[in-house]
């Protein structure tokens, strides 16, 4: 499976994980002036899923850490924009303290916790070793003379 594909696939797996624990389609729909929750649930699948799901497999690699730490690295981008680009266009305003001052601080709990379980998720869908001593010793031991 390609990076992309792996992104989707973990995109999507951990917005459905938060979206059972959490309820943001509320704030969403408050904020934007949806009138339809369905609508808010729809968008906030597919920039769960293809925005920040496939742009993470796509940048994944290029972030120092494991897993979670890229994860958690890339999340905190996608927090930043939110909160600096499109916040801003809607109700909440600049870092969304229109809507109350705790809100930056819940998107960045609920960011955080996506990015997390986006690279998480994202690492177990990898079938690659994480480390490149890993391959040469498993490739080492298959190929080793047997004694007789």
């Amino acid at each position: 499976m390609d990076l992309i594909g792996r992104g989707i696939i973990a995109g999507f797996m951990a917005t459905l994980i938060l979206s059972s624990v959490f309820h943001p389609i509320a704030r969403f729909a408050n904020a934007s002036d949806a009138t339809n929750p369905a609508v808010g649930w729809l968008v906030h699948f597919l920039v769960g899923t293809f925005l920040w799901g496939a742009g993470y497999g796509a940048v994944q690699r290029f972030l120092p850490g494991a897993n979670w730490m890229r994860g958690a690295i890339f999340s905190l981008t996608a927090w930043l924009v939110l909160m600096t680009a499109l916040a801003p266009l809607t109700r909440a305003g600049l870092f969304g303290v229109n809507i109350g001052l705790g809100a930056p601080a819940v998107m960045l709990g609920v960011h955080l916790a996506y990015g997390l379980l986006l690279g998480v998720i994202f690492g177990l869908l990898d079938p690659e070793p994480q480390h490149p001593h890993e391959e040469e010793e498993a490739h080492d031991e298959h190929w080793r003379p047997v004694a007789r």
